[in-house]
């Protein structure tokens, strides 16, 4: 999803790791407002709060599939990422300004001046901030392919990621915990000026690491390990949110972010998983055309399902009332594919730009 490839031959693990990211995507929005407005010490809430946990690796996912496919792509001509960059951007203003239009009957919204409304177009806060990521990757493509396609590429990438590593997860991590001998290092990556970059190194290592896991990991033989330590850092990051949440009355999700240890644990392993384990499955060609036809719709359908959760909330209603926890996932699943009917519809449009749902 959001890698815009058109490429004749998909890559069927990579189509399979689109449709389970798309869903998760849709599960974290559909939790979303839930999770700020229910009762805190309620049983409700505490599995709202594990399944956003356990989501939290689909939207890392998407930028891990798009630095494979774009930093193992033959292309390397600057002026490609740059078009490439433009086009996303353009399709990124005319959502940003739908989604602003969409907001007109909820919110009190001043159109007083064309810059006033340029501005709130540009800064968009909703689901479309991936796309403002992803422009800024594209334009950095070309230096990180330089990184990889290096005579050294396998160990340049590896002592790039390791300190990415280091100042993003680690450092994450660290920080929630009150041990003396962090504050100097603190204090050294202060003077370092590391905060500056952070924001920024977060997306790029994510972006290079499923390119990382797909050239370079070998095959593990320690897999069920390896799943077995990523269900305990997420279920213990998810313990960590509900247990200071409650007890300082404010809700905490630090523990089980995009980029929290926990998190990363769970992006290599399901990365891991569909690039080494899954990709040898033996598939029906029948399930491997549903599977394409999915795929190829899940952009359409990340740019379009908002549309459902943000008029939800704001008349006030709940996607999921007090429902048993195995009904989260069938409802994001349902809307997955209620959207998928609905992508497809609309391509069907006699001279509807395709382009614009990033197809």
């Amino acid at each position: 999803m959001l890698v815009l490839d058109r490429q004749a031959d998909r890559i069927l693990w990579l189509d399979m790791l689109r449709v389970v990211s798309c869903i998760c995507v849709i599960g974290l929005h559909v939790l979303g407002g839930q999770w700020y407005v229910t009762d805190l010490y309620g049983d409700q809430w505490s599995i709202i709060n594990e399944y956003r946990a356990v989501f939290q690796f689909a939207v890392p996912t998407f930028l891990m599939i798009s630095g494979y496919l774009n930093i193992k792509s033959a292309n390397i001509s600057i002026t490609f990422y740059m078009r490439k960059a433009l086009y996303v951007l353009g399709v990124y203003l005319f959502w940003s300004f739908f989604y602003l239009l969409l907001k007109i009957p909820f919110v009190d919204i001043d159109l007083g001046s064309i810059s006033g409304i340029f501005l709130q177009v540009v800064a968009c806060d909703n689901h479309l901030w991936y796309l403002r990521v992803y422009i800024f990757l594209l334009l950095l493509t070309p230096f990180l392919k330089g990184i990889a396609f290096h005579k050294n590429g396998k160990n340049l990438v590896e002592y790039f990621l390791a300190l990415l590593f280091v100042l993003v997860y680690v450092r994450e991590t660290w920080c929630l915990f009150d041990f003396p001998a962090f504050k100097y290092i603190e204090a050294l990556f202060a003077g370092m000026q590391i905060d500056h970059l952070t924001g920024s190194l977060k997306y790029i290592a994510y972006y290079l690491l499923g390119y990382y896991i797909a050239e370079y990991v070998p095959k593990l033989s320690w897999v069920p390990l390896l799943v077995t330590i990523t269900v305990f850092c997420v279920t213990t990051g998810a313990e960590l949110n509900s247990h200071f949440s409650r007890e300082s009355g404010t809700l905490v999700q630090i523990y089980s972010d995009h980029f929290s240890l926990p998190i990363f644990f769970e992006c290599f392993t399901i990365f891991y998983i569909f690039s080494h384990e899954l990709s040898k499955i033996q598939i029906k060609d029948k399930c491997k055309t549903i599977i394409t036809s999915l795929a190829k719709r899940t952009p359409g359908i990340y740019l379009l399902h908002w549309t459902l959760t943000f008029c939800v909330d704001h008349l006030g209603l709940s996607l999921i009332p007090n429902i048993p926890s195995i009904l989260i996932p069938i409802s994001a699943i349902a809307i997955f594919f209620m959207f998928y009917l609905i992508v497809t519809t609309i391509n069907h449009i006699p001279f509807f730009p395709k382009g614009i749902l990033l197809e």
